[in-house]
């Protein structure tokens, strides 16, 4: 069973942006409350916790809480890697990898392997995609804590589990999918799950929910075939791709 973030358990809070802005002295406004609450509850990170990105180093410094790269992620123009090099602070603790934002899974799994390098949790987030993009999400997901065991084993460290942010499934009315993906809540255990046996077998089996098709397009039939031309001194063919419907014209000589 893969966790996922749950509102029934406090392993990740997320603030909104912009509630720890610098004042117009310069010295940073801390939000002592925060900071107050942070202290009864097993908080792993706070999202993007500043409005500009460039505080959240100082930010981590003087509040002593951990911070997390999210939407900053996303606005990267640059090499992903080569921006991420400013953000080794060790109180930045996780990056929110959305593979679909980023640019696919070949550009988050190396977002990934750079946190995991750095000691910090790489942690995979949805941004509403469907049963069957999540199914891709979820093993995803499961990939990433192989190699966050094999860190583990290698550099003899606990680190902590990781929730990963796949429960926008159950905001979905509908789906594509025939059979909903297997998201549910595990009060034994205390947090959302997804199970990985159920998102391969989503994939393999996956069958098209025909109750929301508004709307189909039968693509027109190709017919594909060679034509040879042979003359005295050459040959060559043509390879023909011919749509629209076949009629027959006959011509004539005089």
């Amino acid at each position: 069973m893969l966790q996922l973030y749950a509102k029934y358990e406090m392993r990740s809070v997320r603030v909104l942006n912009s509630v720890w802005m610098p004042t117009e002295n310069g010295p940073m406004k801390k939000l002592s409350n925060l900071v107050f609450l942070s202290k009864d509850c097993d908080l792993q990170y706070i999202e993007e916790p500043v409005e500009n990105v460039d505080d959240i180093v100082k930010f981590c410094e003087e509040t002593g809480l951990p911070a997390a790269l999210d939407e900053t992620i996303d606005n990267f123009q640059e090499s992903h890697l080569n921006m991420l090099a400013k953000y080794t602070h060790p109180g930045i603790v996780a990056v929110v990898i959305k593979p679909s934002v980023i640019g696919g899974f070949e550009k988050a799994a190396l977002i990934a392997r750079w946190a995991q390098k750095h000691g910090k949790m790489a942690v995979v987030s949805a941004a509403f995609e469907s049963g069957l993009g999540l199914s891709t999400y979820i093993l995803f997901s499961y990939y990433l804590e192989q190699l966050n065991v094999v860190y583990t084993v290698m550099n003899r460290e606990i680190r902590p589990s990781i929730a990963h942010g796949l429960g926008t499934y159950k905001w979905l009315k509908q789906d594509v999918t025939a059979i909903p993906l297997g998201i549910h809540y595990d009060p034994c255990k205390g947090f959302m799950g997804a199970s990985v046996a159920g998102a391969i077998q989503l994939l393999k089996n996956f069958k098209v929910n025909n109750n929301v098709i508004h709307k189909t397009f039968n693509e027109e039939q190709v017919h594909r075939y060679h034509l040879t031309v042979n003359s005295k001194n050459f040959s060559y063919s043509i390879k023909v791709h011919e749509v629209g419907q076949e009629s027959n014209v006959s011509t004539g000589t005089s």
